[in-house]
């Protein structure tokens, strides 16, 4: 990746016990992963590790599934990182949508209206909107990293971090519509990745799970 100084590995947490429920979870951060999160987590660092891609430094959102992602492919890769905890990584609060079933929800029309005038300004429930998520993780971006300079090689770090908070920071970066954030799917233990090329920030593939990932970059 010809002019790339940082490389920001931005990994959705495996599945959670919340992703198995027809609700809206929120932030629900002292929800574990299940089983089959463990075993995706522990392919993803098995992928990373056949890729040759090791990361100087690791970030997780404050939620156990986020960390236990973390220690789970770091372990799988031999590494003995600890990861650093930072509030602004995650997911987007949903107000008191939380526990509300989503087909009900989305079922209102009063609720529809109100996503079509608004978009990606629409705050779920009095939480946050798109546009929030996105400001607060590029927000975080810019604070933990405008400071670092280049290097001969491009630096390698990792986030561990949640669905719509990268969706919502890709939107921006891209300027997709409404209607494409909505749409945009981020499987379970899948990486985007941001990289930062003459001081500006580009995001070269998105929600990509390791085997959809023919050339990885080295």
């Amino acid at each position: 990746m010809s002019g790339v100084d940082l490389e920001l590995y931005w990994m959705r947490h495996g599945e959670s016990e919340m992703n198995t429920l027809p609700i809206f979870s929120g932030r629900s951060n002292e929800t574990p992963l299940t089983p089959k999160g463990i075993e995706q987590s522990k392919k993803l660092g098995e992928f990373l590790s056949r890729q040759e891609v090791f990361p100087s430094v690791v970030y997780v959102s404050p939620a156990l599934r986020t960390i236990q992602t973390a220690e789970y492919c770091l372990a799988e890769m031999g590494l003995d990182i600890e990861p650093l905890i930072h509030d602004a990584l995650q997911e987007l609060d949903q107000g008191d949508w939380v526990g509300r079933v989503r087909s009900e929800v989305y079922a209102d029309p009063a609720v529809i209206t109100e996503i079509e005038r608004l978009g990606k300004d629409f705050k779920q429930g009095g939480g946050e909107s798109i546009t929030d998520a996105a400001l607060r993780g590029l927000g975080w971006i810019s604070e933990t990293f405008d400071e670092h300079g280049p290097a001969a090689i491009p630096e390698r770090r990792f986030v561990f971090s949640h669905a719509i908070i990268i969706s919502s920071m890709a939107s921006h970066i891209n300027n997709w519509s409404h209607q494409e954030t909505r749409a945009s799917k981020i499987p379970n233990a899948s990486m985007s990745l941001f990289v930062r090329r003459q001081n500006s920030w580009e995001l070269e593939y998105f929600g990509l799970e390791p085997e959809q990932i023919s050339n990885q970059p080295q």
